[in-house]
């Protein structure tokens, strides 16, 4: 035997709703879990990149930004005013400049705060004009104040000095910058 149980409202016993459906089965949920503030950037052009020196990738566009904690025009990081473990994952491919040299080296970081928080490096010796690196994905702790997040890269190539992020002719876009806050943590 099946049982039904319909409401379109549970609430706790002090009266407070926290869930509610519309009879069409949208539900609103009022228990205030949701993974934000989140948000996700991409760079939508190239950017040059001098050889053997750590730089600030500018993340330019953003898809979705759900307490405007990112900033895609200035200082291209995120600050969010959520105390709370985040999620972060962060993409990029470059290649040299002339197109002829061969990458050695790449390097995705996070910062945390002007500093390394955590880092991915692809080593490698051939003939391979554009190079992509493992997304680097991970956890970390941010205040809800202060504490920032930002993506940072360093590459070298055997005969360029000069290198670029690449632009944005791959669909899915190969450079990303995302994160949100994980529920519950």
């Amino acid at each position: 035997m099946a049982s039904i149980i319909r409401v379109d409202n549970l609430q706790d016993s002090g009266g407070n709703s926290i869930l509610s459906s519309n009879g069409s089965g949208t539900f609103t949920n009022n228990l205030g879990v949701a993974n934000t503030p989140s948000f996700y950037a991409k760079r939508t052009s190239t950017q040059s990149v001098s050889a053997n020196t750590w730089t600030k990738i500018q993340y330019n566009t953003e898809e979705w930004d759900s307490a405007s904690a990112y900033d895609s025009s200035s200082n291209y990081r995120f600050t969010p005013q959520t105390a709370g473990k985040y999620f972060y994952s962060l993409g990029l491919q470059m290649r040299p400049d002339n197109g002829t040299g061969n990458l050695v080296l790449i390097k995705l970081a996070l910062y945390k705060n002007g500093s390394i928080y955590s880092n991915a490096t692809i080593d490698f010796r051939n003939d391979r004009a554009y190079e992509g690196i493992p997304p680097l994905t991970g956890a970390i702790s941010l205040n809800g104040s202060s504490d920032y997040i930002e993506g940072y890269t360093y590459a070298s190539s055997n005969s360029d000095s000069a290198l670029t992020i690449r632009d944005t002719t791959d669909s899915p876009n190969p450079n990303w910058f995302t994160a949100h806050r994980i529920i519950g943590a």
